[in-house]
């Protein structure tokens, strides 16, 4: 039964890198979301205080 427990362990190990894995490029995406939105605001207000100055 060792050479299966050590199976089971690596197989719950390389699980939980693959959980941590997918959990961290969630929170990338989302935050990436989120700063390309606030990228377009901030274009958006310099268009409007461009065409303001003109």
């Amino acid at each position: 039964m060792d050479g299966f427990t050590g199976i089971a362990v690596l197989i719950v190990i390389a699980a939980g890198i693959g959980v941590l894995c997918w959990l961290w490029m969630r929170s990338t995406r989302a935050s990436q979301r989120r700063v390309e939105a606030q990228n377009q605001r901030i274009i958006e207000l310099l268009e409007q205080i461009a065409k303001k100055s003109e």
